[in-house]
C-alpha cells in the first residue's frame, strides 16, 4: 500500500532529523540555561568546548540525552 510506505517514509525521516540535528539543540539549551541560571555566558568558550566537556563529563551518549520524546514526536508530525 502507498499510503502505508508514505507513513513509514515520514517518520523515518523525521525522526532521522531530530536525530541529527539534536545534539546541537542539547548545546543550545545547556548556553541558555547557563545565562538564565548563572547569569555568565561565558563560562563555556566556545561550541567546541562545550562538546568537549559534554563528552568528557557525560560520555559521547550525553550529546543524546532527551532524544526518546522528540523523536517519537516526529512519529505523527512527518507521517502525515
Amino acid at each position: 500500500n502507498q499510503w502505508f510506505i508514505d507513513f513509514i517514509s515520514g517518520s523515518i525521516s523525521g525522526m532521522l532529523g531530530t536525530v541529527l540535528g539534536h545534539p546541537l539543540d542539547t548545546i543550545k539549551v545547556i548556553f541558555s540555561k547557563i545565562v538564565q541560571i548563572t547569569n555568565k555566558p561565558l563560562i563555556y568558550k566556545n561550541t567546541f568546548s562545550t562538546v568537549l566537556k559534554i563528552i568528557k563529563e557525560e560520555s559521547f551518549l550525553g550529546l543524546f540525552k532527551g532524544l526518546l520524546p522528540p523523536v517519537l514526536n516526529q512519529i505523527p508530525i512527518n507521517a502525515m
